[in-house]
Parts: C-alpha cells; structure tokens; sequence
C-alpha cells in the first residue's frame, strides 16, 4: 500500500511539473496499475478479516461505500482544482499522500512498540 502511495505521489509531482502529456502516459499507466494492486490486497485482506455470516453484507456495504466516495473524491478534486489550480492540486495530494506514508510509518512503529510493553506487562487472570 504504501509503495502505491509513493508511486502515486511521484507521478502527481510528475504531472505537476511537466508540461507535455506524452511523458506522463507511461507514469500514469504504472501508478494505475499499482494503485489497483494495492486495492486488490486490501480487499483480500478485508474478505479474510470478515465472519462467512456477514461477509456478503459488509461486502455490499464497502462497495456502497467506495462507490460515493469516489464520487464525493472527484467533486473534491473538481474543486480545488478549479479554486487552486491543477498544479497546485496536485502538489497537495503528492504532500498528502506522502504524508499519509509517513504517518503510518510513525503509528506503525507507536502500536509495534506498545505492544510488546503490553506482552510484558503482568496479567491481571494469573
């Protein structure tokens, strides 16, 4: 996910900078491509969290969910864009993608460490 990330937020820098579409094509193409690899995975890793009881419900339910905000992302971009700039629209989401990576690295690190405090703290059921 996070490859897809960064891949996504160079070709965001990418599409900002250069002026001549040709050159963004094959960029473009890779980040799609990763993009939807990384989605993949986390729908794998949704079905297998979920009970077989609910597995239909609260796949219909994401798929509803994705769905409107993918809608409600594109009247975002629309907007800054149209308020911004596209280039400066896309610096932002390249800043906050890059963010978001950076952000998860930190909490990554934050709940890996509180969690071996917590294996070795002493249980209250002994």
């Amino acid at each position: 996910m996070m490859i897809a990330q960064v891949t996504l937020a160079g070709v965001y820098i990418l599409m900002a900078t250069v002026h001549h579409c040709l050159y963004c094509l094959v960029p473009i193409a890779l980040a799609g491509a990763s993009w939807t690899l990384a989605a993949s995975e986390l729908w794998v890793i949704a079905q297998r969290a979920i009970p077989n009881s609910m597995r239909g419900r609260i796949s219909a339910l994401i798929m509803v969910l994705s769905q409107g905000a993918m809608t409600l992302g594109a009247i975002i971009w629309g907007l800054t864009a149209e308020l911004a700039g596209t280039r400066l629209t896309l610096l932002m989401a390249a800043f906050l993608f890059l963010t978001t990576v950076l952000g998860s690295m930190l909490f990554s690190r934050i709940f890996r460490n509180s969690d071996v405090i917590e294996d070795k703290a002493p249980s209250l059921s002994a």
